[in-house]
Order: structure tokens, then C-alpha cells, then sequence
């Protein structure tokens, strides 16, 4: 018999990441992650920085602060540099459209707007290096790891951004899990955004498939965010994992994305509660 149960102490948190890994690379193979971070100076005083991160042959600008446009690109065009034998491409949303429309001068194109989202907009581009026009030069930091002294200020003026646009961070997380006679089978993990829950991971082992098993996770979920009161339900799916899935419970696709990773295309999706 299959039990279902709030996991509120994260008890199966390794659980459901190994097992949603293990099945990823059966597609994907093993799966390069890298960071890097980018300080652009001006006589030691930071006037830009940059955090992005490479996953699944894509690289997503995180935080970012610039003082000018022409920082903006620097940083950019010394992130491409870096990424462009490895990645297929930069990538870069935000529910922000003043930032957003400084990225699109800074050399990206507008990838799709989606404002079904909860009650956010949000504003996807796509770095495209014919676009790149900068010839300003900067003396720039750039590590794998956060250098204090100079994250500071990207702490700092990220709060700022955050506080100055009202933009809601996470609230809350929601772990369901699975189990038959107390052994783990199956989990979904959420997490609440205003008025949003984004289903980060959903997971049923090899052995418990085909036993309607993540179809009564996500109802299970979808019924939590209900009686919190939420509007959408969001997941990203990919080609190899679960389009169909998502489509029969009532997702639709907002964006898709092509070779995310190389060979298929990734999905986002939202249900309106």
C-alpha cells in the first residue's frame, strides 16, 4: 500500500535528488556545473559584478550590478568568452523590463514574455554575439568562487534591486513524499513564491513507475497550493522527463527552450488554479 505525507523535516530531500538525477542521466549523461563570478573595477572600487552559472550547456546570468550600460557589457562579453567553446548559448530572465531591456542593449535578443505567471511578469532573452558592440575595457576580477570584498557590493546592490522593484523571494518549500511500508518510492518538492508554487523536482523510483504514483504527487501538491490560497502551479519538464504528464493534468507550455540540453528542448509550464 502506498502512503502519501508532508515531509516537512526534509527527511527524503536526498532521495528525491539522487533519484530524479539518476533518471537525467540516463539522457544527458554526467552534467557539468560551473559558477563564476565577475568584478569589473574602477581604481579598486567595484562598479560591476556578475554571477552566472553553467548547467545542462546553458550559462544564466544571476545577480548582477553595473553602474552603465557599457559595464553591463563588459562583463558580458567577458562571460561569453569564457563559456562560448562549452555553452550553447547565455541566457537571462527577470521580472524587471527596465533591467531587461538594458540586457537586450547589452547584446541579447527577446526569447518570449510570459505574464500568466502568478501575478508577474517575466521577460526571457538570449545572448546573441553578433549583437555585442561594446569597446569599453574594464579591469575585471573573475573566480570560481565569491570574493568577499567585492560580493559585498553585489549583495548590497541586489537588495536594493530586490527592495526598490518588490520582487518576492522565496517563502516557503513544500516536500510530498511517497512511501510503501515506510520505504521511500516517490517525492515532489515545491517552492512558494507569492502566488506561485514551482515544482522544482517530482521523482518516482524505477521499480514503483507506471503506478500512478507522480500523477497523485501532483495532485497532492496542486490540492497544497490550493489551500494556501496560490493561483499557478509551475514546473519545468524536458523531452526525455514528462511533457505529456504535465499536459493531461492541465499544464500548459509557456516557453520552450531548444537544446536545453543539446539534443532536446526544455518546457515551462504553468496550471491556473
Amino acid at each position: 500500500m502506498i502512503t502519501y505525507k508532508l515531509d516537512s523535516s526534509k527527511q527524503y530531500d536526498e532521495m528525491i535528488k539522487h533519484t530524479l538525477r539518476s533518471y537525467n542521466q540516463q539522457f544527458t549523461g554526467a552534467v557539468a556545473f560551473e559558477a563564476r563570478y565577475i568584478y569589473a573595477l574602477k581604481n579598486d572600487t567595484v562598479i560591476g559584478a556578475l554571477m552566472i552559472r553553467y548547467f545542462w550547456d546553458w550559462a544564466t546570468v544571476g545577480d548582477v550590478y553595473y553602474a552603465d550600460l557599457d559595464v553591463l557589457k563588459a562583463m558580458i562579453q567577458n562571460a561569453w568568452q569564457h563559456f562560448e567553446k562549452k555553452a550553447v548559448g547565455l541566457m537571462f530572465f527577470t521580472p524587471v523590463k527596465t533591467r531587461f531591456n538594458d540586457f537586450l542593449k547589452a547584446g541579447f535578443k527577446h526569447i518570449a514574455t510570459i505574464d500568466d505567471i502568478g501575478s508577474s511578469t517575466y521577460y526571457h532573452a538570449q545572448f546573441d554575439a553578433k549583437k555585442q558592440d561594446t569597446t569599453a575595457s574594464y579591469p575585471m576580477v573573475v573566480n570560481d568562487e565569491p570574493i568577499d570584498r567585492y560580493q559585498k557590493v553585489l549583495d548590497a546592490h541586489t537588495q536594493k534591486f530586490v527592495q526598490l522593484h518588490q520582487i518576492h523571494g522565496k517563502s516557503e518549500d513544500i516536500q510530498i513524499v511517497a512511501l510503501q511500508n515506510d520505504q521511500f518510492v516517490g517525492g515532489v518538492q515545491g517552492e512558494v513564491y507569492t502566488d506561485t508554487l514551482y515544482i522544482s523536482r517530482i521523482a518516482v523510483l524505477e521499480a514503483n513507475r507506471h503506478q500512478a504514483i507522480g500523477k497523485t504527487l501532483m495532485l497532492k501538491a496542486i490540492e497544497e497550493a490550493k489551500r494556501r490560497g496560490l493561483v499557478v502551479v509551475e514546473c519545468g519538464t524536458n523531452d526525455f522527463q514528462a511533457k505529456a504528464f504535465y499536459e493531461k493534468l492541465g499544464f500548459n507550455a509557456v516557453l520552450t527552450r531548444q537544446n536545453h540540453p543539446r539534443g532536446y528542448n526544455s518546457h515551462t509550464m504553468i496550471k491556473r488554479l
